[in-house]
């Protein structure tokens, strides 16, 4: 629960007070609960004790978007006008903050700045009613996961079953049901070998959602619950469909 996860990260701090760790961990628990000024509080004490600290324009960017703080986040995409088109980085957060506000259009040239397959342009495609076009992009960036060469394994596996899933859901939501249900057994063999516990049950998600296509509700329900690792930290579209 979040009362107990916040006892626990207090005890941590109680029991080390040089340590910068447990105040980092407080910040981010309490800007994910809406405690933005609480959060502040603890960043900057963590920052005091020798924590690593992020650059601050990005820092404020992101807490703007994490806070629901539309017009902070804009004032920062307007200060780095001239930055965000070389930075991958400033032009993603920016090009969330624009498809937040639904202003898909300048998201969608925001992110189409970049010359490889860039996800905003899928999730953009998916936001506005043509999810077979978002599928082929997130098919895209999932080739483009097991072809880039990274140290871990489990790091791969995760990329590709993530950018798998996006595409099984992006083709169920345009009615392909076929090649979604291509997909399904690659998610989760794939899955298995990430490290990340989401990823080992993504596959979970799309049979439910296959289900709930085709009205099979109680098992919809069944596989969606199972496809939850945490109620605010997985894929939060399983809450989306277990709730309608």
């Amino acid at each position: 629960s979040i009362v107990a996860t916040e006892q626990t990260i207090r005890r941590w701090i109680r029991f080390r007070p040089r340590d910068n760790a447990p105040l980092g961990f407080l910040s981010e628990f309490l800007l994910g609960i809406g405690q933005r000024a609480d959060a502040e509080t603890a960043y900057q004490r963590a920052a005091a004790l020798g924590a690593r600290t992020a650059d601050q324009t990005e820092r404020r960017l992101v807490w703007g978007l994490r806070s629901d703080d539309i017009a902070a986040a804009n004032r920062e995409c307007t200060g780095l006008a001239g930055h965000v088109a070389s930075n991958d980085t400033f032009r993603w957060f920016c090009s969330i903050s624009l498809r937040m506000q639904g202003r898909f259009r300048e998201a969608l040239r925001l992110a189409e700045m970049r010359p490889r397959q860039e996800p905003m342009v899928a999730i953009v495609h998916m936001s506005t009613g043509n999810p077979q076009e978002a599928a082929r992009g997130f098919l895209q960036l999932a080739q483009q996961a097991a072809e880039y060469h990274v140290s871990s394994p489990g790091l791969l596996a995760r990329n590709v079953t993530w950018n798998l899933t996006l595409a099984a859901t992006a083709f169920v939501e345009g009615g392909d049901t076929t090649n979604a249900r291509r997909l399904i057994d690659s998610v989760e063999a794939t899955g298995r070998r990430s490290g990340f516990p989401r990823d080992q049950l993504l596959h979970h998600f799309l049979r439910g959602l296959l289900f709930s296509r085709a009205a099979h509700h109680d098992s919809a329900v069944r596989h969606f619950r199972t496809a939850l690792v945490s109620p605010s930290q997985g894929y939060t579209r399983i809450n989306y469909e277990l709730a309608k």
